[in-house]
């Protein structure tokens, strides 16, 4: 079972997160792998400023680097 308790609680934090940033920021950005963008802007509906798939270019990690797209991202 993961931290969230469940996948709904999951997806309730999501948009609970990107509603919260829409209303106290100008525009919001989505940093993610092409797999991310479709489930959350997609999938989601989650309406970002601007969508970048650059974490693509990570390849072959050791998954014990779970900071690296944020790492990669800064």
């Amino acid at each position: 079972m993961s931290s969230w308790g469940s996948e709904f609680h999951h997806l309730l934090a999501w948009a609970l997160s990107f509603n919260l940033a829409k209303k106290h920021l100008s525009k919001t950005a989505l940093y993610t792998d092409s797999e991310g963008a479709r489930f959350l802007a997609d999938d989601l509906g989650l309406e970002f400023d601007q969508v970048s798939t650059e974490l693509n270019n990570i390849r072959n990690y050791d998954p014990e680097w779970w900071s690296l797209g944020k790492l990669y991202t800064l």
